[in-house]
């Protein structure tokens, strides 16, 4: 008889795990607490790690469909002096997918793959033993519970008492917007000034990418009632740019969080994505290292004479990349927010210099160039 996976969260990590899986012949069913399979959000970065996860997944053409790739990402700060740019290339590829697009895209190839997908299921808490309990008394039982429920995970909390979840103090606007001719091609910029941010990248021939990041108290920056002139008054010369946001029901992040588990495996239960380690969007790896994550906890299943091996051994090939991804998508945003006002002034000349640093960047580009022990 398969092995049976039950995955609570159909959210990217679950979705790709699912697929992985049952390509490797496991039974799998996903539980999904919502009324329907969906996906909130707009664009998503998505880095050489999370495209080598869809071409192994052969997903890729379809995930990528429309989606321009470009060239190269630069940070500015505001007088538009260049601190720091990445070429990308044919070995580091870089594009902005539309989030929608790639759930659909992993939800579609499950259910193809004959994974059960059931909506309405809230799961209420895991054992280790490998059974799981929803809302309405319901349990389901298999070989291994996989806890993919994200940030407030219910089974991450019934299994562990040695995690923490760490509000960090500032959120963020990200949309998709229509493209026009003023719009530079083939590039994605950040640009800072004081506390504020704004990145934009190219997704389709039709789409820019919109991200405004600032600190959780610039009630005016995060407002729900998009201000122009707030934001332009920041960053005049992307006021065109502004007109195009609409100006009520955007969708605003108050808060991020990074959540720090000690164990992520306890008996037949694991916790999978941000249920394990959330991050700040800062580098682009929240929903890519997850998905790389997936990818390697199917391959290791699959290579391993126990689930227990397979899972020890994915744990401790994954969780060094995870955890200085986390650490360094923790320091490039407090370059940003937490930097000290008396020395805004050097504050360009200072990342410029250490962006230098080869060490710096590999450090930084760790998940991006994470790639998983063998092919499907």
């Amino acid at each position: 008889m398969n092995k049976q996976a039950l995955i609570v969260g159909a959210g990217l990590a679950g979705l790709t795990l699912a697929v992985a899986l049952r390509r490797y012949g496991w039974e799998v069913s996903v539980f999904e607490k919502s009324a329907a399979l969906r996906e909130t959000g707009t664009g998503l970065h998505t880095w050489e790690n999370g495209l080598k996860v869809l071409e192994q997944l052969g997903l890729y053409k379809r995930a990528t469909r429309g989606v321009q790739f470009l060239s190269s990402m630069e940070l500015l700060d505001n007088d538009h002096k260049l601190i720091h740019r990445i070429p990308f290339s044919d070995q580091l590829r870089f594009c902005v997918l539309p989030r929608v697009q790639l759930h659909t895209t992993l939800s579609d190839a499950a259910l193809k793959l004959g994974v059960q997908i059931h909506t309405n299921m809230e799961a209420k808490g895991a054992d280790p033993n490998g059974t799981v309990t929803f809302v309405d008394g319901q349990q389901r039982s298999g070989d291994l519970i996989v806890g993919a429920d994200g940030i407030n995970s219910v089974i991450r909390d019934s299994i562990s008492n040695d995690h923490r979840m760490e509000t960090v103090a500032d959120g963020s606007i990200r949309i998709l917007i229509p493209r026009n001719e003023q719009d530079s091609p083939g590039i994605a910029t950040e640009y800072w000034n004081g506390t504020r941010r704004v990145g934009t990248a190219t997704s389709s021939d039709s789409l820019l990418y919109v991200y405004l990041s600032a600190v959780t108290d610039d009630e005016v920056a995060l407002a729900k009632s998009f201000s122009i002139e707030s934001w332009t008054s920041s960053f005049p010369f992307l006021r065109h740019v502004f007109e195009r946001i609409p100006g009520n029901d955007i969708h605003v992040n108050k808060t991020f969080y990074y959540v720090y588990v000690k164990r992520w495996v306890a008996g037949k239960v694991v916790l999978l994505g941000d249920a394990a380690h959330a991050m700040t969007p800062n580098l682009g790896q929240g929903a890519a290292s997850s998905m790389t994550s997936a990818l390697e906890m199917a391959i290791q299943l699959n290579n391993s004479e126990s689930i227990d091996d397979g899972l020890s051994k994915w744990e401790k090939r994954i969780r060094p990349m995870i955890e200085m991804t986390q650490i360094m998508a923790r320091a490039y945003g407090s370059s940003a927010t937490v930097w000290p006002a008396e020395l805004m002034g050097i504050r360009s000349h200072v990342l410029t210099e250490v962006l230098k640093s080869v060490d710096i960047n590999e450090m930084i580009s760790t998940a991006a160039r994470f790639v998983t022990s063998t092919n499907l």
